[in-house]
């Protein structure tokens, strides 16, 4: 069964690389000490931790946990961010905002969710981040980004909210 299901997946990897579905193209980028992939295809994008910042890691942010999730429609994002919290799970919020005229920033506003110590909504408060693009350099394979790990780069420019 085990065979069969690998046989699978592997066949229908091949597929999709061949008709284009499996070609998402990843940059990096910062956002207030974390390190960022943003993948794109097409109208759809999707910002992950690679690194997050020590604080965030505190609050329960791991390599992988998705900050957005939407769509690029001309010089605007929107779509879905996530707000994390010690000992809480990540809680969705709507955003959108502008793409600079140079490309290198992305700038997010909406209703962040507000907790309590029992991890309750209590509230929402108008807030807005920036994502800025971390190094030029574009990876398409998952092997551009484990080699990025193995690097041990982890000096970043830290933004200001």
């Amino acid at each position: 069964m085990r065979s069969w299901f690998a046989s699978l997946v592997f066949g229908l990897s091949a597929v999709w690389a061949s008709h284009g579905l499996a070609q998402w193209t990843t940059t990096l980028w910062e956002h207030n000490g974390s390190q960022l992939y943003l993948s794109a295809k097409g109208q759809f994008r999707q910002f992950r931790y690679a690194a997050p910042a020590p604080d965030l890691l505190d609050a329960g942010v791991r390599p992988g946990a998705i900050l957005f999730d939407g769509r690029r429609t001309g010089r605007r994002y929107s779509g879905t961010a996530y707000a994390f919290a010690p000992l809480c799970a990540a809680v969705p919020y709507t955003v959108a905002g502008p793409v600079s005229l140079d490309q290198r920033t992305v700038t997010l506003s909406g209703r962040r969710p507000g907790r309590d110590r029992n991890c309750r909504v209590i509230g929402y408060l108008d807030s807005g981040f920036q994502i800025l693009l971390f190094r030029p350099n574009v990876f398409q394979t998952r092997a551009s980004k484990a080699r990025l790990h193995a690097s041990g780069r982890s000096k970043f420019v830290r933004s200001e909210d």
